[in-house]
């Protein structure tokens, strides 16, 4: 109940935002100043590449570390349609695939692919009907697509994965008695996927070692509502959330991890100030978790301790994502993002389109090593 709540309030959250955030945004970040004045211009960084996607199916790229952006794919917002992107993933430099999460409209389970850095973007449809709400990618081939279907109860999470670079798809079944959250890859065979278990506040974790065709129940975490998975190899995986409390009062963000395949899980952060909603791992030492509030945990040994950087901003931060172990980008909601060139000692507010309503829901960022 508690994640379908999440859902519905994201969902809400967006339509409004698609609606009324590129016409109002400039009213509600007044009081604070930073958020309309970027910071320093980044220094141009060649091989640093980034993408944002967010309303309006737009997608937004600088292969220059955030220096320089381009708009590299938009579509119109109707009065029936509200397109929307909400992830983005990239296998290397050229093949990427972005989640087309569209309101408004029944369509089939589609995705934005991209074989050439972005300088063309083209609709690739799954065969199933769903709503594509994420993307995993371990290179130009093997790629898997999370989708949801609204229009059924309980909600049907539909897991789709190409061996071809999207040319044919076919479907995971991962029998589950929740709805997945979140999927990742280290390789083409070894991956995890979590999902909120229905009608109880409880975490399950799967884990697959032949791409996705068999899944097992590997950890259950009791009291949790479950966001995001990341993982650097095939031992390594962390999942982030919201450990929920019988009074519903304190709400603190949740870290567990394991260095072993799954075999055991370790809670690494039971304590933060509030859930935590993303986190992206560069390699299996440095890892960075975001959430309210300007909420920046990082890490230098793989999680076993968890040091607060600090944002500089008091908004929520949605997304992060890490290119190699300095460079990163975290967004700021809707309203621009967060850069970093020394592993987040130093952030540097940037706003992509030049103002503060780009309307971004998800980041994805390739360099030396990919991270989510």
């Amino acid at each position: 109940m508690a994640n379908r709540l999440f859902r519905y309030t994201a969902l809400a959250v967006i339509v409004l935002a698609g609606c009324l955030t590129l016409a109002s945004c400039s009213q509600d970040v007044s009081s604070s100043p930073e958020l309309l004045t970027p910071g320093p211009r980044l220094p141009a960084r060649p091989g640093a590449t980034v993408w944002g996607v967010g309303i309006g199916n737009i997608v937004l790229a600088s292969h220059d570390g955030g220096a320089t952006w381009v708009v590299q794919h938009r579509e119109s917002i109707t009065d029936s349609s509200l397109p929307l992107l909400w992830n983005v993933a990239f296998g290397d430099a050229k093949h990427g695939w972005a989640a087309d999460r569209t309101l408004g409209i029944r369509a089939p389970m589609t995705l934005l692919a991209t074989t050439d850095g972005g300088a063309t973007w083209e609709p690739e449809r799954l065969g199933v009907n769903a709503s594509a709400v994420d993307v995993a990618a371990t290179d130009a081939r093997h790629v898997w697509a999370l989708g949801e279907r609204h229009d059924v109860e309980p909600w049907t999470s539909r897991l789709m994965v190409t061996s071809d670079g999207g040319k044919s798809w076919h479907e995971d079944h991962v029998t589950t008695q929740g709805e997945l959250a979140d999927v990742v890859f280290s390789d083409a065979r070894h991956g995890w996927a979590v999902a909120n278990a229905f009608r109880t506040t409880e975490s399950l974790i799967y884990a697959t070692v032949d791409g996705g065709r068999h899944w097992h129940l590997q950890h259950s975490i009791r009291d949790s509502v479950a966001r995001r998975l990341a993982t650097s190899d095939a031992r390594h995986c962390w999942l982030v959330g919201t450990a929920v409390h019988t009074d519903l009062i304190s709400q603190p963000g949740l870290i567990v991890a394991t260095s072993d395949g799954g075999e055991h899980w370790t809670t690494q952060v039971a304590d933060a100030p509030e859930g935590i909603g993303d986190v992206s791992f560069s390699d299996a030492r440095h890892g960075w978790a975001v959430g309210p509030g300007g909420l920046i945990l990082a890490t230098q040994n793989g999680g076993a301790t968890w040091v607060r950087q600090r944002s500089g901003c008091h908004y929520d931060l949605t997304a992060v994502a890490f290119g190699d172990s300095t460079h990163g980008f975290a967004l700021i909601g809707h309203l621009g993002m967060l850069a970093t060139e020394d592993g987040g000692k130093s952030w540097t507010i940037v706003t992509p389109l030049g103002r503060a309503e780009d309307g971004l829901c998800g980041v994805a960022c390739y360099g030396p090593s990919v991270s989510r």
